[in-house]
Order: C-alpha cells, then sequence, then structure tokens
C-alpha cells in the first residue's frame, strides 16, 4: 500500500516545514550543542524519507510529528502562564512565546489536514 497525494501544496508545505526543522535544529545541535535536537532532526528525517517513499506510515508519523510541536508549543505557554502567575512577568522572552504559538498553529493545521490530503491506498 502506498499513500497518494490529494494536495501538493500541503505536501509542498510539509517539505518545507520538515527541512526548516531539520535545518533549524541541526543548526542548534552545531552551535549550541544541545543534545535535545538530535531527537527531533531523527524524527523529521524519518517522516522526509517516509514522505519521499510514500509510505503507508506516513500518516501516523505526520500526526506524531505534528503531536510533538503542539504539545511542545502548550508546554511553553504553560511555562509563560506560570511565570505571570508567579509574579515574574520579566522572565517572558518575546521570541520563545511567538515561536511556541507557532509550533501550535502549525502543528495543529499538519495534523488537521493529514487525513483530507494523503489517502493510502
Amino acid at each position: 500500500m502506498k499513500a497518494r497525494f490529494q494536495n501538493k501544496y500541503y505536501i509542498l508545505f510539509l517539505i518545507v516545514a520538515l527541512l526548516f526543522s531539520i535545518g533549524e535544529n541541526l543548526l542548534s545541535y552545531i552551535v549550541s550543542q544541545k543534545i535535545k535536537a538530535v531527537p527531533h532532526i531523527i524524527l523529521a528525517l524519518i517522516v522526509l524519507m517516509l514522505l519521499l517513499l510514500r509510505s503507508k506510515h506516513l500518516k501516523t508519523m505526520i500526526k506524531v510529528w505534528s503531536m510533538i510541536a503542539v504539545i511542545g508549543g502548550l508546554l511553553v505557554m504553560v511555562s509563560i502562564l506560570l511565570f505571570l502567575i508567579g509574579g515574574a512577568p520579566e522572565k517572558i522572552e518575546l521570541d520563545k512565546t511567538v515561536v511556541s504559538i507557532a509550533h501550535i498553529v502549525i502543528g495543529g493545521l499538519f495534523f488537521y489536514y493529514c487525513d483530507r490530503a494523503i489517502k493510502i491506498s
């Protein structure tokens, strides 16, 4: 069984997002020696490989990848909320807030449109 792509723009945006994620995390790993970037790189490479192979497991991995992005964004938003409640709003960084909102929105969109854009046959 192979994946059939119903929407070419979804696939194009997915490839761009995966390449951006790989590049961002690879840069983070090289420059800052952040070992936590390695699982993100591996997961994005797996999704990209399944996409290129049109594997039947592609939809599942896209959903896993997008849910990790949403959960990560939500965790950052919870920490921001805790800073606000705890009376330390000066510790809130605007760039982390914007990135976490982007993770929530983009991950949610990839998750939502996955079933519509990819059919397994």
